[in-house]
Order: structure tokens, then sequence, then C-alpha cells
């Protein structure tokens, strides 16, 4: 079978400590044909310079005149996605040198799955594998279903390749919900089949500059939060398509 197009999706701010490693264990895993999507949100130091020293004509930069945020733009990067199966990046892991074979397969193997998600192994700043533990909330271990994942949620966008379809009730993101990763995964499971590969195939980088720390917000948050997901799928589940901007 012909190997499906694939996009890579970004989102970039002030990371050139780790963006240059992460990019290097991307680009050999893609074809000529293949795209890497990058989306940068006003970054003010060097990330942007690292990127354009690649110089290949599979990354795709599109550089924000403002600071619009992780979600949005995240949002950015993926409507320019043109590939058939789409992948989430963030700027500070590292991939596996097998990663998207591995996804691939699975998407291959299993034609009624619209979305994969795998196993990681947590690394810090310096590289060093570091051990699943404590409350850090991305554990590996995952279960489909989204009461579940309402009440903890476990889709992580670094962890995440889906079908392109999937990017036709995904987007435009609903202007409340808390996060955007956990939006895909469960308004995905409304229409179809999810999977989970117990098997770690990226090194996913944990330190002071996260964009997502682990930390649990106030109780009043959380509800909030919960209460805003659960708002806009029930609009995706019963009228078909989500409140746009």
């Amino acid at each position: 079978m012909l190997r499906p197009k694939i996009s890579v999706c970004m989102a970039t701010y002030c990371g050139e400590r780790f963006i240059e490693q992460q990019i290097r264990s991307i680009l050999p895993q893609l074809t000529v044909h293949d795209e890497l999507v990058i989306v940068d949100d006003h970054s003010v130091d060097d990330t942007v310079a690292t990127i354009k020293r690649f110089e290949d004509p599979r990354i795709r930069l599109i550089e924000q005149q403002g600071n619009q945020g992780v979600l949005r733009t995240f949002e950015s990067a993926l409507k320019l996605a043109t590939g058939e199966i789409v992948f989430i990046c963030d700027q500070d892991d590292v991939w596996t040198a097998n990663k998207v074979e591995r996804y691939l397969e699975a998407f291959q193997d299993n034609p009624d799955v619209l979305l994969v998600m795998s196993d990681l192994m947590l690394i810090d700043e310096t590289g060093d594998v570091q051990p699943i533990t404590g409350n850090w909330v991305f554990r590996s271990a995952f279960r489909p279903g989204i009461r579940s994942n309402l009440f903890k949620n476990l889709y992580q966008g670094c962890r995440m390749a889906f079908r392109a379809d999937v990017l036709a009730w995904s987007l435009p993101f609903p202007r409340d919900i808390p996060a955007f990763d956990s939006w895909i995964g469960m308004a995905t499971e409304l229409h179809g089949k999810v999977m989970h590969l117990p098997e770690p195939l990226l090194f996913h980088r944990r330190h002071s500059g996260n964009n997502s720390p682990n930390m649990r917000g106030s109780v009043g948050k959380m509800i909030r939060d919960r209460v805003s997901l659960s708002r806009a799928l029930l609009k995706l589940r019963f009228a078909g398509r989500v409140n746009r901007d």
C-alpha cells in the first residue's frame, strides 16, 4: 500500500534550548512528500532562527506577529495540515527512531481506528530518563472513554496522531475548552475508535519552562474546565458542530 502523507504539527514559543534536537528526531522519519508545519507564537529568542537554519523544504514555518497562546497556535498549525495522517508535536520532546513507522502500522492494521496514542518515557532537561511516578497526570497507562477522561484526562497531544478526518469536527477549537488535546481525543470518541500502543515512542521532556506544568488547579477551576468541555462535547454530539469564533 502507498504510504500516506504525514503532517507533523508543532507550536513553538521561546524553545531554542531543545527544538533543534526535536526536529532532528523527526525529519529522518519523513519522506519528501511529508511536512513539518511549525507555527511560532512570536518567540523573542532564537527559536525561529534555529528552525530556519535547517533549510529543509519539508518545514513550513509561519511566524505569528503577536502572542496567541498555545491553544490558538496549535489550532493555526492544524488548520494548515495537508496530510492524511496528522501528528501533534511538542517543541522540546524527542521522538524515538521508529515512532512514525509504528503509528502508521497501527493505522494500516486497524482501518476503523481514527486516533492512536502511545506510551512515553520522561526525560529531564539534560535528557536523562526519569521514572513516571507521583501525581504526574499523564502516566503511561491509558483508558478510552469520555466519562473517565473527563474525570482525569489522559489524552496528551504529544502522544497523539490521527486521521485527517478528525480535523473536520475538531476545528475550530471551541472558545472555552481548557485544553485542545482532551478536546480532540474526546470529540474523536464521539465519531469512532481510538487505540493505545503500549510501547514508549517518544521522550517527553519535563523542565521549568513547560507550558503545562504538573500542577493541580483550584477545585473551582477544575469544575469549570469540566463543565466547559462537557458543554462543547454535548454541542458536537447533538448539534453536529461546535460553537465557532
